[in-house]
């Protein structure tokens, strides 16, 4: 074999060399995407849900103290003092609404996000105990991943 013979296979054995690097390295990078992608995409998410939540946080120690005013909670947004459910936008808050279900003084946080799509409303629901009102949020439709911090879902 010729120099020349043994100098065209070496170089084209390392150009296949070079190539499964750059197709290994290009494996890593989409591997690494797919992790990260879904976790950047419900950071965003929880993001804007924050947003709304800060709204509604001062409207549940509200709801609150009616109850202990009262001996009852509010049966509707006009009765806690607050302005009309459609009346929080704009997005991510689509409405923030007082009802009696499911439970009375239940707070319905309706969110504007088309990522969530159906899955759209933050129900808090009042627990009496000793030292004051809790909430829960068996009753929201958001998947669980997405919930507050201060949400404890119950089974009742």
């Amino acid at each position: 074999m010729t120099t020349r013979h043994r100098r065209a296979r070496a170089e084209r054995r390392q150009g296949r060399r070079r190539l499964n690097n750059i197709l290994l390295v290009l494996a890593i990078v989409s591997i690494l995407m797919t992790l990260a992608v879904p976790a950047v995409y419900y950071a965003a998410i929880r993001a804007e849900i924050a947003v709304a939540l800060a709204r509604s946080e001062p409207m549940l120690r509200e709801i609150a103290a009616y109850r202990a005013a009262h001996g009852r909670f509010p049966a509707d947004n006009r009765e806690a003092g607050f302005p009309p459910p459609e009346r929080y936008g704009p997005a991510p808050v689509a409405s923030i609404r007082v009802a009696a279900e499911p439970t009375p003084g239940s707070l319905h946080v309706r969110f504007d996000i088309a990522a969530i799509g159906d899955a759209d409303c933050l129900v808090y629901s009042p627990i009496e105990t000793v030292t004051g009102v809790v909430w829960s949020c068996e009753h929201s439709t958001l998947p669980a991943r997405l919930l507050p911090a201060r949400c404890e879902r119950r089974s009742r």
